[in-house]
């Protein structure tokens, strides 16, 4: 046992123990450490055993292609089956080797790598480093995937005290990060076909794996019908060359992405998914941007109907569903729609209250076959349309006054629904009230004043008020005769520079609390 010494040489809080016994047989010890202050003493019993049994312990036994190293270690457990505590400096010997499943052909031994930890980001005990500088391997390592498939791993102790000690294997499976789109559970009307794609990530880009493939397989199983369905025929039909799922009847199945090959049978499984085919209940609509039904003339609006079940689960909108939806020409100009009616490209262009609807009339078939619904689904929805919201006047500007408010200006909101919120980006320079009326403050600059709707925030106008110093001023042109006791009105323009970078002036709005000193010859 050594002692760490760290600040104080006289005591340690820490201690190196190492086994030196070479003995093959159970020994301890007993190692006292005492608080040299309060006298309290802790005790550890060190125990000294054979290893009669190795076994190889990770996180997991998958590794994906270009992902992190997976971290391997050695778990060491006596006669009794008790777990050692440290293997730190026993040396080891990691190796591939051929598993059954592969023949004299396969290239095993390059589907799997193993790592050191001095090539590596990862931070390992020190020990490790120590043996790999001697070429050494330790208890703990790390494997990195090259190439898909299954690989077995095999550790021995190299110590030939401990050459009747079975070597430890694992078997790990090498994967590609594989993703079945769309990702989630897909709701379907009886007719309705829908395309999965198989997709893969590499090096951070995902591409599209052409199906059928030599090494994966799309599978409906699990059919389960809804009461009341057909028994000789399945939920959905799968066609393997495209990829296409339809569905022939209510109920529900599972969409399994498998492996071909026998090797890698024992992997996770791969993604999966649920299809459920359920009878159509109500339509909704939905709008973007604004995501509310307050629009704004000269703006362009996407519209899109969305198909639900009884239970609200949002359907899957496949080109051979016809929904019919109407608009009026007097208030929109459809830019374009969709072939199955669910989305619509539109402009508004008068104002008014108005009512749109949507029914779902029916499904094509591949056959171009036209099946109508019985009872078709449909919906309304209300819609009001304002003028855009225009701000007057759109400048203000005012002389710079030490005094917060010296001055007020209400400013008239136009347009939208006529009810408004109300902020000013520069407080400091100039404010705003609830109500439109502007306040200036004692700093120079130029504040933007927003008006929004309430009913929808994205329709707003603005203006700008600007707090400059005076440049300038000058009597403007007008008479400057009168008779004897009438008044003479002298219009005085005091200008201010707007922008100094492009010396642009302005004439400022109101300079009523401004002081002058008027002299008359």
């Amino acid at each position: 046992i050594d002692a760490i010494e760290e600040d104080n040489p006289q005591c340690s809080q820490k201690a190196i123990i190492q086994a030196r016994s070479s003995q093959i047989t159970w020994l301890t010890s007993i190692i006292l450490a005492e608080d040299v202050l309060t006298g309290q003493v802790l005790r550890c019993d060190a125990i000294v055993d054979v290893i009669h049994t190795i076994n190889v312990v990770s996180t997991t036994k998958e590794l994906y292609l270009e992902d992190s190293p997976l971290q391997l270690k050695i778990q060491a457990r006596d006669s009794e089956g008790n777990t050692f505590s440290t293997l730190a400096g026993l040396p080891f010997e990691w190796t591939i080797v051929k598993t059954s499943e592969t023949n004299e052909f396969s290239d095993f031994h390059n589907a799997l790598q193993i790592l050191k930890f001095s090539e590596s980001t990862y931070i390992p005990p020190s020990y490790i480093l120590e043996m790999e500088k001697v070429a050494k391997q330790g208890d703990i390592v790390l494997v990195s995937g090259m190439k898909t498939g299954s690989s077995k791993l095999k550790a021995r102790i190299e110590e030939t005290v401990y050459k009747h000690v079975p070597g430890a294997e694992v078997r790990l499976f090498i994967l590609e990060n594989i993703i079945l789109n769309p990702a989630y559970d897909v709701y379907l009307l009886v007719g309705m076909s829908m395309q999965y794609k198989v997709m893969k990530i590499r090096q951070g880009k995902m591409t599209e794996l052409i199906m059928p493939s030599d090494q994966y397989e799309l599978q409906v199983q699990n059919s389960t019908l809804s009461p009341g369905g057909d028994t000789t025929w399945p939920v959905a039909r799968l066609d393997q060359a495209t990829c296409t799922v339809t569905a022939l009847q209510r109920g529900q199945a599972n969409l399994v992405l498998s492996h071909k090959s026998v090797s890698m049978q024992g992997a996770s499984k791969l993604p999966n998914g649920t299809i459920f085919v359920v009878d159509p209940e109500y339509l909704g609509f939905s709008i973007h941007p604004g995501e509310r039904w307050v629009l704004e003339t000269e703006r362009f609006y996407e519209i899109t109907i969305e198909v639900y079940d009884k239970s609200i689960n949002k359907v899957y909108l496949s080109e051979n569903i016809r929904i019919d939806m109407y608009f009026s020409r007097e208030y929109f100009e459809v830019v374009r729609s969709s072939l199955n009616g669910s989305y619509h490209y539109v402009k508004a262009i008068k104002e008014g209250h108005i009512v749109l609807g949507a029914k779902l009339t029916s499904i094509v078939d591949q056959d171009g076959g036209v099946h109508t619904f019985s009872v078709p689904a449909q919906n309304q929805q209300e819609v009001d349309i304002y003028a855009p919201i225009v701000l007057q006047p759109n400048i203000l500007t005012f002389p710079w006054q030490a005094k917060a408010g010296a001055y007020q200006y209400r400013i008239l909101a136009y347009g939208g629904s006529g009810n408004f919120t109300w902020t000013s980006s520069q407080q400091n320079v100039a404010s705003v009230t609830i109500k439109g009326i502007m306040t200036t403050g004692n700093e120079i600059g130029v504040s933007v004043i927003h008006a929004r709707d309430v009913q929808n925030p994205l329709h707003h106008g603005e203006m700008k008020v600007y707090v400059i110093e005076p440049s300038d001023m000058k009597f403007t042109p007008c008479p400057v005769e009168a008779h004897v006791g009438q008044i003479l009105d002298l219009p005085l323009k005091i200008i201010g520079v707007m922008n100094k970078e492009t010396n642009e002036v302005v004439t400022l709005s109101d300079c009523s609390q401004f002081d002058l000193v008027v002299n008359i010859e």
